[in-house]
């Protein structure tokens, strides 16, 4: 799934040519895909929120890079228009109130 997401992405991403580039992964877990978005775009800032504080913490192992907190989809701790792109790799799922989610994202976007 990841690797189709990132398909898609690159090929959105042919048309941006903005710097600094700040990407959010939403759900990030462990880092798995905050880690090929960094690997995709090496000079963007990346950020990374998660529930499970214990998923942020292994995935600050993996990069120290990374912009990573414990977050709820519903309630992302981010001002308004930070970011230039969103991703979200299966973990919509377990939100319970979608539209309060894709509100937060759609508030976070420039």
């Amino acid at each position: 799934m990841a690797d189709g997401l990132l398909k898609e992405m690159i090929s959105l991403l042919h048309v941006v040519s903005i710097s600094p580039f700040n990407v959010l992964d939403i759900g990030c877990g462990t880092g798995l895909f905050t880690d090929k978005l960094s690997n995709l775009l090496p000079k963007a800032a990346i950020f990374g929120c998660d529930i499970a504080h214990s998923m942020i913490e292994i995935a600050r192992l993996k990069n120290k890079k990374f912009h990573l907190m414990t977050a709820d989809a519903e309630s992302l701790p981010f001002q308004n228009e930070i970011f230039h792109m969103a991703a979200s790799n299966l973990s919509y799922q377990w939100v319970p109130y979608l539209r309060s989610a894709f509100l937060e994202v759609w508030h976070s976007l420039k």
